[in-house]
């Protein structure tokens, strides 16, 4: 939903709706969301559930082991202690 400059309320803003000064574009933030929420519907419903399309798949956190944490944490320690004087 659109309001005009002239409509709105003095130093409210609209978050929903983005418009582009260059290419007059505008965008509903609202309507885009439930067209990707569609889109993944339908895509996970072709190919199983579980399969997203690439742009909208969540990054998973890469796996560490444990020897990979301890040596993580004993190079933070080595940078943080480097400057103090024993």
């Amino acid at each position: 939903m659109y309001i005009s400059k002239a409509n709105r309320q003095k130093g409210a803003s609209i978050y929903a709706v983005r418009h582009c000064q260059k290419c007059f574009t505008t965008w509903n933030r609202d309507t885009n969301a439930a067209r990707n929420i569609a889109f993944v519907f339908w895509y996970e419903r072709k190919r199983g559930p579980g399969q997203r399309p690439l742009p909208l798949r969540r990054l998973q956190k890469p796996k560490t082991t444990p020897k990979a944490k301890t040596e993580a944490v004993k190079r933070k320690l080595t940078k943080s202690t480097a400057g103090i004087a024993t």
